[in-house]
């Protein structure tokens, strides 16, 4: 018989598992993320602003409020070339108070977040301000994304580069170590360096 690997299954309130399909549109990805749970990509996925069901030119903001397994399966995650903003890419942009793991179990999935355009950050929502996610990354290249201040973030395994941003500033982890247990930013994140990281002050 076939074992299913554990990132394969959802758990549902009456105790059965479901297999969740692949994720294959970024309206989808979108859906999925908010809903929780174990979620795959089943393809390359761009996401662009009316992904995320607004009414919104720029951005796509997503909220997450259940913990959610993100596994990139091998594809990459980016963001489209926004066509009324002279072909600039789409900001992404993900609150919430849940816990996102981001792994990959092929080996050669990726995040490429074009230069922040994929943050974790406070969102305004009907219900008020969002906290920001926790995320810890197991696996795959996750490219520059954005931390806002405050922000939980781990790495065990994976490639991994983060921009940590406040009002003024934008800082650069471009070192990767084999293991960083988690680190809590704050607007001074040399405080909370392991050894063999450097920050650079990036201009706007």
């Amino acid at each position: 018989h076939a074992q299913l690997n554990l990132l394969d299954v959802n758990k549902n309130d009456d105790g059965s598992y479901t297999v969740p399909p692949a994720v294959t549109t970024g309206a989808e990805l979108i859906d999925a993320l908010e809903a929780g749970g174990n979620v795959k990509l089943g393809a390359d996925i761009a996401l662009k602003a009316s992904d995320a069901n607004i009414e919104d030119d720029f951005y796509a903001y997503v909220v997450l409020n259940n913990n959610v397994t993100l596994d990139l399966n091998g594809y990459t995650l980016s963001c489209a070339v926004n066509p009324n903003w002279d072909d600039e890419y789409y900001y992404v942009c993900i609150g919430g108070s849940a816990e996102l793991i981001i792994t990959d179990s092929v080996g050669t999935g990726k995040i490429l977040a074009r230069e922040q355009h994929i943050s974790f950050e406070s969102l305004y929502t009907d219900d008020g301000w969002t906290d920001v996610p926790s995320i810890t990354v197991q696996g795959g290249t996750v490219n520059s994304i954005a931390l806002s201040d405050g922000a939980t973030f781990g790495v065990t395994g994976g490639n991994v580069t983060v921009y940590l941003y406040d009002e003024d500033y934008y800082y650069s982890y471009d070192e990767y170590k084999d293991y960083l247990e988690s680190l809590t930013f704050t607007t001074d994140p040399t405080a909370y360096l392991p050894e063999g990281f450097n920050v650079v002050e990036k201009a706007d």
